[in-house]
């Protein structure tokens, strides 16, 4: 049977929560509508716990909770409220509530709530914060572990536990500072943890520095406390011990010097006691921690910290610290200032974004600039055509008229190229014949090449865009024929796959040579080729140059389909 003290402004939820109460076996000290009296009742009566609503006459609930914190009290307090769960719950936690029920809830999860708060531990709603997936590992034992180090890594692993720096350890041990750290890595490695904090529990826990201390109390008649802070001071990083509640039992001054703050400031309270951190990021943080200590798993979280106006970044860790009977106690935690990093890091972010909306400036006037070459090479061909046909016999308008069709070409090439880059080229497939449309564009090259279609286990009606196709074509065939060969090959195979889809192979070689033996090209440097490697993967294939040891090139381009209807 607990003693409770009841505040709603509701009658008629005092009511029911009376009944509740009641029906549960617990002694109900007295009901109150308003937060001025129920404070001074509560310093009075001293309840085991307070249920309470947010909303309140004369002082809302938030500051009768904050009130009681200031009076040194520690009683536990459940927030019954119908304010919002995902804000309120970590207002109420700052504050200095111990749980939190939403009045919507069914009256099984307040039960539930106070069963847990009268047994010690917080209750808060799963849905305002969430979820936190504590990483399962499978270790080895921590004694094998040490067996497995060598005497040299022990030593260090002593040195390091005792707060020395990787130059002292140097010096000591006649090793470099880079040598010191790959031994500080392959300790870490061996010993499965992640920080230097992690390294002086484990050297406690197993007696490398002497036995453990239990408690933080420097005035501990064993004088414990006085060994635990000792070990704190020399460590050049912020650490301190917290116990199973979050409640910080001894720090360091390191500790000190990133929370700005006194030990009379700091000790005895949780994190989440303290206006550095916004109530949501709070509330996370303490389930984090809970749940890490009922795991008894090491966590770690970045957290924001606002100090008089300055916005810092930590990382934040905690690993399970025990007694010399191997109970855990409590958590070792630290945190480190990565602001700087995280400014860095925004300065590079920032500089790389200039970076890239400067060349996208840059691409979009050189796609500009070529777009207007490409019309006025248009215009100036138009007007070589029209002098053509009046004096059809003047060589050099011919060749005029040739060296404008290339440029053009050539321009049109780079703008593909860069519409690639940006993701705006767009396929416009077709339900097409593979085989006939491979079978046209060679007709178009000549008798140069000839085709061999290869054993098919179903049609070549597929979808795809056949002016990309055949500009492969058109670019692939004379690249294959460039080596002075009179003849090529051309020989294509079809397989079917799952899901109405074509596997279409491609491959251009010499009349009197095959793809086995031949040697792998680089990827081509040459836009043509390049532009054709590109659409190749926009089909969902790859195209493969190769080349005979007398030079002559050949080519395998693969292609993956929609499969069409037959055409009739």
């Amino acid at each position: 049977m607990k003693r409770i003290v009841l505040i709603d402004e509701q009658p008629l939820v005092r009511q029911a929560l009376r009944t509740v109460l009641e029906a549960d076996g617990h002694q109900l000290l007295g009901e109150f509508d308003d937060g001025q009296d129920a404070l001074q009742a509560c310093v009075r009566l001293a309840p085991e716990l307070l249920i309470l609503d947010l909303v309140l006459p004369r002082m809302d609930g938030l500051e009768l909770l904050r009130r009681l914190r200031l009076r040194g009290s520690r009683l536990h307090a459940l927030v019954f409220t119908a304010q919002d769960s995902e804000h309120f719950a970590g207002l109420a936690l700052q504050a200095g509530a111990t749980g939190f029920v939403s009045k919507l809830d069914p009256v099984d999860n307040l039960r539930e709530a106070l069963s847990t708060v009268l047994r010690g531990h917080s209750y808060f709603p799963a849905q305002a914060i969430g979820t936190v997936a504590l990483q399962q590992v499978s270790l080895l034992d921590e004694d094998e572990q040490l067996r497995s180090l060598s005497s040299r890594e022990r030593t260090v692993l002593r040195y390091l536990a005792s707060g020395r720096s990787n130059k002292d350890i140097a010096d000591e041990l006649a090793l470099s500072d880079r040598t010191v750290s790959t031994y500080k890595i392959r300790l870490q490695r061996k010993l499965n943890v992640n920080s230097l904090a992690e390294l002086l529990e484990v050297a406690w826990r197993h007696g490398l520095l002497g036995n453990a201390p239990v408690v933080a109390d420097s005035s501990a008649p064993d004088g414990t406390g006085e060994r635990f802070r000792q070990l704190f001071e020399v460590l050049p990083v912020s650490v301190g011990l917290r116990d199973r509640e979050g409640y910080l039992l001894h720090c360091n001054p390191e500790y000190l010097r990133l929370a700005e703050a006194t030990t009379e400031e700091t000790v005895g309270l949780r994190v989440i006691d303290q206006p550095i951190l916004a109530p949501e990021e709070a509330l996370h943080y303490h389930q984090q921690y809970l749940q890490a200590v009922a795991a008894e798993q090491s966590f770690s979280r970045e957290m924001v910290l606002h100090h008089h106006n300055r916005r810092v970044r930590v990382r934040h860790w905690g690993v399970p610290f025990r007694d010399e009977q191997g109970v855990m106690v409590g958590m070792l935690c630290g945190a480190l200032d990565i602001t700087d990093q995280e400014q860095q890091y925004l300065a590079a972010t920032h500089a790389r974004e200039r970076l890239e909306a400067q060349r996208g400036e840059r691409t979009l006037f050189l796609l500009d600039t070529a777009a207007r070459m490409q019309r006025s090479l248009g215009e100036i061909g138009e007007a070589l055509d029209a002098g053509l046909r009046e004096m059809p016999q003047q060589l050099a308008l011919q060749g005029a008229r040739l060296t404008a069709r290339a440029l053009q070409d050539e321009l049109g090439v780079l703008l593909d190229l860069a519409e690639l880059d940006r993701g705006r080229l767009i396929l416009r497939p077709r339900a097409v014949d593979l085989v006939q449309l491979t079978g046209k564009e060679l007709a178009q090259f000549g008798s140069a090449a000839t085709l061999a279609v290869g054993a098919a286990s179903g049609a070549a009606s597929v979808w795809l865009d056949p002016w990309r196709y055949r500009q492969m074509l058109g670019t692939l065939l004379p690249y294959c024929a460039a080596g002075g060969h009179a003849m090529l090959q051309v020989e294509t195979r079809i397989e079917e796959l799952t899901d109405a889809q074509l596997s279409w192979q491609l491959e251009i070689v010499p009349a009197d040579a095959s793809l086995e033996g031949l040697v792998d090209d680089p990827l081509p440097l040459e836009p043509r080729l390049l532009l054709c490697t590109r659409l190749a993967a926009l089909m969902g294939g790859e195209l493969r140059l190769f080349h005979s040891r007398s030079g002559q090139p050949a080519v395998r381009l693969r292609l993956q389909l929609r499969q069409a209807m037959p055409q009739a």
